[in-house]
């Protein structure tokens, strides 16, 4: 047994777990959030570790703790009779080592001999938590988080603080979570001392503050978290090309980050507030017919849309996708001819395609349509400009079946238009024309599934290839994969998608270059990207420029005036690089100017 402890669980306190603490401290809610408790079941053993029956859409992810539970004996109050709890027992303790759609793996920590199929487990509940305070002032927010996480064992502020090592450190046998406040940030780590989580401290951050009223906010308008810039890039933002002229997006920041902020600027480069959540995509458009470009931010369950603007970064609408399904890329278009964008989400549900509209009604952005069976991908083609684009998932040996077709859209329903003819092996995912090729006609620039960057002529001749890697994606879509039996423990593969090529003012092919951890079927993570532009001149593509070099992963790009200023940028979501056990980021948009 790790560690013996019999409880009381009161019906009472059950319902403070639902109910959404209320805290003058903003991270508070987020470390509430991340720790509420979740329960679940035990399906089996597999090769020294267990299977659970939770997965990414119950909101687990790797590093979370569950206790393993044994009912006890039931209190029952003498008056009433009313059972109002149980004597539970903490047999030990699984932490999750991988997620995948229906269940997860996880290990135990120490003794697991008493751990069978069937038995309940709990999330963060019932474990030891300390709290040490770094700072000589954290004492409230220790009453804070007691109030907000009521299901940990906490030991007493005073005699935490007095046993603390002087410098944090991992204390032999301990078998909890152990929260450490320093400066300007709140840290969670793990029995084995590994970083669950990591919070900036509101306090010790000065607020932004515009410097215009901010418009009058949509029905689903939001607050997000308080801003934090990622450390911006140093150097010219584009090499290569004519020296930027000073960013139109500048922004009135606090006295602490202003002068990077500034100098960054003069560069032409400007990093929005940091998100505490990895992005997904982006798509730059007018999407509520005001006139003016709005910016949608895809995460893995939801869509932020602001705008960016004479300086400020002002939050518009915030549009819940649902835990249980998975966003992959956004698109754009407006097909029913209304002069306002609607966002195509490409989305994955229990190992299928479950794609989704998201556009303006009445009350505000929401979700207009679901269960959609298409990739969806914007291409600019020869003639037509940019097109909205699809294509259907195949059975379980294709992830991609049938033609390439331009989406339309009769009385709400996606039907499929004329088809795109690409040279085979050319699927939706990712391709672009390129500009007439020295033998005549159109040739396609295509990103292979290994990320080689090849072109083909029309006939399907494959005319040139690159030697070194492009691209680089790490979202996926997890299917059952047809050779393997399910008694193996794991039937599954991950299909990535391909990312995303656009088209330059001059014709250039637009290109992510991620690099990191190409080799991995599964997990692929990337630490450093760029942006390269490339051009065509019949025989090879020859590079013509790149955006400086970030730390971190490209996950999306677009090319619009994201800034209402009249000129295009490059609009680039970055994911900042994966920190802790549990590889959570840290997400901004990176706007670079052109000229």
């Amino acid at each position: 047994m790790l560690f013996s402890l019999r409880h009381l669980r009161i019906a009472v306190a059950v319902l403070v777990m639902l109910v959404p603490p209320l805290s003058s401290l903003a991270y508070v809610d987020d470390v509430a959030r991340d720790f509420k408790p979740l329960a679940g079941i035990v399906i089996m053993p597999v090769q020294g570790e267990f299977l659970i029956d939770l997965d990414a859409s119950r909101g687990v992810a790797i590093g979370d703790l569950f206790a393993v539970v044994q009912p006890g004996e039931k209190v029952v109050h003498p008056i009433t009779k009313e059972v109002i709890g149980s004597l539970d027992e903490v047999k030990g303790v699984l932490q999750v080592t991988r997620v995948k759609g229906g269940y997860s793996y996880a290990r135990p920590l120490g003794q697991a001999t008493g751990i069978a199929a069937k038995d309940t487990i709990r999330r963060y509940e019932s474990m030891p938590a300390v709290f040490w305070d770094y700072t000589g002032g954290g004492e409230s927010i220790f009453a804070e988080l007691k109030n907000a996480l009521p299901t940990l064992e906490w030991q007493e502020y005073a005699a935490t603080q007095a046993a603390k090592p002087e410098t944090p450190a991992a204390v032999a046998g301990s078998v909890g979570l152990t929260f450490i406040l320093k400066g300007g940030s709140l840290e969670v780590r793990d029995p084995a001392f590994n970083v669950l989580r990591s919070y900036p401290i509101a306090a010790a951050q000065p607020a932004v503050t515009a410097p215009v009223p901010a418009p009058a906010a949509p029905v689903n308008a939001y607050a997000p978290p308080a801003p934090v810039l990622m450390p911006a890039p140093g150097g010219a933002g584009i090499v290569a090309a004519p020296a930027p002229a000073a960013s139109a997006v500048v922004g009135n920041f606090s006295p602490a980050i202003i002068r990077q902020n500034l100098e960054e600027a003069q560069r032409g480069v400007w990093v929005s507030p940091a998100a505490q959540e990895a992005l997904v995509g982006v798509e730059v458009g007018d999407m509520d017919g005001d006139g003016r470009q709005e910016c949608a931010l895809l995460y893995a369950h939801r869509i932020e849309i602001v705008r960016l603007a004479g300086g400020v970064y002002e939050p518009v609408a915030n549009v819940e996708l649902g835990a249980a399904r998975k966003g992959l890329a956004v698109d754009g278009a407006d097909l029913d001819g209304n002069g306002v964008m609607e966002l195509y989400v490409t989305a994955a549900f229990d190992k299928s395609l479950s794609s989704m509209i998201v556009g303006r009604s009445a009350a505000g952005f929401e979700v207009k349509k679901t269960n959609i069976n298409y990739y969806f991908r914007n291409v600019e083609l020869p003639g037509e400009g940019t097109v909205l684009l699809a294509q259907e998932m195949g059975d379980l040996h294709q992830d991609f079946a049938g033609p390439i077709f331009r989406v339309q859209l009769s009385n709400d329903e996606i039907q499929q238009g004329a088809r795109v003819e690409v040279p085979n092996p050319v699927r939706l995912y990712s391709f672009a024309p390129l500009a007439a090729s020295g033998n005549g006609g159109v040739a396609t620039a295509y990103l292979s599934y290994q990320d080689n960057l090849q072109v083909f002529s029309t006939g399907g001749e494959k005319l040139w290839e690159s030697s070194d890697r492009f691209g680089g994606s790490e979202e996926f879509i997890t299917r059952i994969d047809p050779t393997k039996a399910p008694q193996d423990g794991d039937n599954t593969r991950d299909a990535y998608m391909q990312a995303r090529i656009g088209r330059g003012e001059a014709g250039e092919i637009l290109v992510p270059v991620n690099e990191g951890d190409w080799f991995r079927a599964r997990s692929k993570t990337f630490k450093k990207s760029k942006l390269v532009a490339m051009v065509w001149n019949g025989t090879d593509l020859i590079e013509a420029w790149h955006t400086r070099e970030q730390q971190g992963y490209l996950a999306d790009f677009r090319l619009a005036d994201v800034d209402n200023d009249g000129q295009k940028e490059i609009v680039m979501a970055i994911d900042g690089p994966t920190t802790g056990l549990m590889g959570s980021r840290r997400s901004s948009l990176y706007v670079f100017e052109l000229q």
